[in-house]
Parts: C-alpha cells; sequence; structure tokens
C-alpha cells in the first residue's frame, strides 16, 4: 500500500461524522451496533465500485474538463517522455474523485447495501503518495492490464490529446481510482476482499444460498425504481459468498506460510476441499482422525475456516477486511490470530478489523512495544516470537465508535508508550472489577460470626 488517504462521512447512518486515515493496519473498536461494519462496508465499496462512480460525471463537468486540459498540457510539454503527477495535477484529480463521490454518493451506499439508502457527505482528502508516472504507448487500447502497480505506472495512448472526448473521459476515470486508491482499486483488477461476521452460519450453508441464489438468477445486484431486488445480502456478502465456491486452492499462495501458523496454532487441523461443481469443504484434525463437516466441528473451525481459505486460494488478495476476527476464540487464540494479522501486514497485505476485543487489542500493543524495544531480538526469543511479529506504529490507525444518545462518534484512539488505550472497553473492565471486589466483601455480622 503506497499511499494514505483520508475519508470523510458526515450523517451516515447513526454516525454522525467521521475522518478515516487509511493506513496498512486499521482497526475499528467499540460498542455492538454503533456503526463500525457499516462504515467499514462502505470503504469495502469504494474501493470496489470503479467507473461506475463516475456515471453521472457529465463532459461539462469543470472539473472534468480541467483534468483534460491539464493532461493534455503535460503531455505536449513531456515531449514524449514520462512525466510524473505535479501538486496542479494531484488537486485536479482528487477534485475531480470528491465530485463524482458527491453526485453518486446515494447510489453507492444503497449498492453497497441493498437498500434504498442516504449518506449526507462523502469525500477523499489528505493524499499522500509516490509520484505517479504517465508512460505512454503507441496502442489505442485503454485497457490497464499494463499498469506497473510497483511503480505506480499507467501507460497512455500518445496521440491522447486526438482522442474523442469519449475515450479521453473513460481514460481519465481509470487514472483517476488509480491515481486515489492505487492497487486497492478495482481498476487494477480486485477490490479488498471482505470476510463477514458470522462466518460460521455462511460456512454451514453457503452450499444452499449458492443453490437458492442460481434458482433466482442471483447476481447480487440492486435495482432501482420499482424492479425487484434479487437478494437480500449486502454486496459485500454476495462478494464472499462469490468467491468461497470459486476460490482454488494455490500450493504458491502469498500467505500459505500464514495459514500453516492458523491450522497448526489455532486451528489444530486442516481445511481441506472437495472439488465439486460447488466445493465442499471440511476439517481434519491434525491427529489423522476422521475428515469432518463443520456441523461436527468446534465453532473456532467453521469461524476461522474462511480465513484460511483465502489465505491459501488462488486469489490475488489486494487488502482483506475481517469482522470480529476473535470471534469464538479463547483468550490465547485471541493473542496467536492478532500475531497472524500482523504477519499478513507485515508480509505487505492491508489488514481492516472490526473488534470488541481487549485482549486482541493488548496483544497489538505488546507487539507494537515489542517492536520499539532495543532489546527486541533478546525478548522475542524469550517468548517465542519472530521478527515478522514486530509491528511498526506508523503502520497502524485506530479508532473508537461509541453511542452518544441516538447517534455514534468516531474519534482516533491515541498512541501511548504504552500503547492503544480503549475508554469503551476500560470503563467496562473497571465497573466489572468494582462490582466484583464489592460483591467479594464479608456482611459484618459475617465477619463477627468467624
Amino acid at each position: 500500500m503506497k499511499q494514505t488517504w483520508t475519508f470523510h462521512v458526515e450523517n451516515f447512518g447513526k454516525i454522525k461524522e467521521a475522518s478515516i486515515e487509511v493506513r496498512p493496519f486499521m482497526i475499528f473498536a467499540g460498542e455492538n451496533n454503533s456503526g463500525k461494519s457499516y462504515l467499514m462496508s462502505l470503504l469495502w465499496g469504494l474501493l470496489h465500485a470503479g467507473q461506475e462512480l463516475f456515471v453521472d460525471i457529465g463532459p461539462d463537468t469543470e472539473e472534468l474538463k480541467q483534468c483534460v486540459r491539464w493532461l493534455e498540457e503535460r503531455i505536449e510539454q513531456s515531449e514524449g517522455r514520462p512525466f510524473s503527477f505535479d501538486n496542479e495535477g494531484n488537486r485536479r484529480f482528487l477534485d475531480l474523485i470528491n465530485v463524482a463521490l458527491e453526485t453518486s454518493k446515494d447510489w453507492l451506499v444503497s449498492r453497497i447495501f441493498n437498500r434504498r439508502t442516504t449518506i449526507g457527505h462523502i469525500s477523499i482528502g489528505a493524499l499522500t503518495r509516490e509520484p505517479y508516472r504517465i508512460e505512454f504507448n503507441t496502442s489505442t487500447s485503454l485497457s490497464l492490464t499494463m499498469v506497473n502497480t510497483e511503480r505506480a505506472a499507467i501507460p497512455i495512448p500518445q496521440h491522447f490529446k486526438e482522442l474523442s472526448l469519449t475515450r479521453k473521459i473513460q481514460l481519465l476515470f481509470e487514472i483517476c481510482s488509480g491515481f486515489v486508491f492505487g492497487e486497492l482499486s478495482l481498476s487494477f483488477g480486485r477490490g479488498p476482499s471482505y470476510l463477514p461476521a458470522s462466518r460460521t452460519g455462511f460456512m454451514m450453508t453457503y452450499r444452499t444460498l449458492v443453490r437458492d441464489a442460481i434458482q433466482r438468477g442471483y447476481g447480487g445486484e440492486f435495482s432501482e425504481g420499482n424492479s425487484k431486488q434479487s437478494t437480500t445480502l449486502n454486496w459485500p456478502t454476495n462478494n464472499f459468498l462469490q468467491d468461497l465456491v470459486s476460490l482454488d486452492i494455490n500450493l504458491e499462495a502469498n500467505y500459505d506460510s500464514i495459514a500453516d501458523f492458523l491450522e497448526r496454532e489455532v486451528l489444530e487441523g486442516t481445511i481441506t476441499r472437495e472439488n465439486t461443481p460447488v466445493p465442499i469443504y471440511r476439517y481434519q484434525p491434525i491427529d489423522g482422525s476422521d475428515v469432518l463437516p463443520f456441523h461436527a466441528t468446534s465453532s473456532l473451525v467453521s469461524e476461522l475456516a474462511p480465513l484460511v481459505l483465502f489465505l491459501r486460494s488462488d486469489i490475488n488478495l489486494k487488502a482483506l477486511i475481517v469482522e470480529e476476527p476473535e470471534a469464538h476464540l479463547h483468550l490465547k487464540m485471541q493473542q496467536k490470530m492478532a500475531v497472524a494479522l500482523v504477519r499478513l501486514v507485515n508480509a505487505g497485505l492491508p489488514v481492516w478489523i472490526t473488534t470488541h476485543s481487549d485482549t486482541m487489542f493488548q496483544q497489538l500493543n505488546n507487539l507494537i512495544k515489542l517492536y520499539n524495544n532495543r532489546d527486541r531480538e533478546r525478548l522475542a526469543q524469550a517468548y517465542g516470537y519472530l521478527e515478522q511479529d514486530f509491528l511498526d506504529s506508523s503502520k497502524v490507525k485506530a479508532y473508537q465508535f461509541s453511542s452518544i444518545g441516538s447517534h455514534t462518534e468516531v474519534v482516533e484512539l491515541p498512541l501511548t508508550s504504552s500503547g492503544y488505550s480503549i475508554p469503551t472497553f476500560s470503563e467496562s473492565i473497571r465497573e466489572q472489577t468494582m462490582q466484583t471486589i464489592k460483591f467479594m466483601e464479608l456482611e459484618p455480622d459475617e465477619e463477627d460470626d468467624e
């Protein structure tokens, strides 16, 4: 992930206002029903919408004309040599995407949640990235298959100025998505993968869901007007199920070693795939006993299986969103899950989670403190950690969601020398501790009897 940016929303469900700075490791923590998954779904949909965000941008839109003018001038000045975006180009293209977001915002949230939904405001800001390069080719194709995400370079036809306005606009929209969202954008082949909460239920029923969906002509599309919606599931969940039934296991997957860690340290067994038209997934205990269907296993197994499958799959993961990764895990296993997530981030995969777990947060705090400790190699050896378990705090942003009356307040959590402190967790723990102390006190007459 070679750029950071902030997305700002207003009047979105219970969330009155929120500004989220996107980083490789992002954590939404807080109370139930406070909007964590709602906002994470919005981020997912934003990165998956691609050129659909620009569908209502007309050729007379001033921001669009300014982008065309800037690009034509820079091409002429470059005399056929590659060039990078300057400050003016950065500003022009960011303005264009924000106009697109303002124009398509209600369509976007309705598409994501598969129901008529509105949002007051959404915008992108505070963009920082390495220079974005424009290169030339002799082809007239507008396909971005030649985009080099390692060098943040995009090829365009050298005769751009002679293209029709329609083709110029098409290319500009693709440049715009790549410029802001980079390799996370659907324009680059694939957006983030979303693992929703209640994964156990999906693993028990996905074959039935797929069968019923096929019978209904399921496509997961949101329909406008009075036309019938094809499914009641939201867009991220539809996408998750489509991936689940179509992925293949790749023995050379980029994150295979982390899947190994989860199977060995948490699952104590492996997830198998039977290659039927709709694949059948099962659990093979490490002791070599019979292969089990998920309904005969612990909920830990069925909850964690999708993560292992995605890490082992042929899916080209761009980022991973996991709701409640601590679900159905004992405290010790939550600590191991935190280690696995950190390893993914350090391997270059952005990971964004929602959580209710103070144990998960404390483990992440420990791994940040380990990274900052001058004696970290000795400590790592003493406590069984590896170098890929050290967490650089510059990669992390954490946000607390708190219900205030009928609204949710979203605030960035400060990082102190002790790590992140989450007031909603701390207050609940403190209240429970005080109750425990009070309930343990002996009544005066009981003391006298002794």
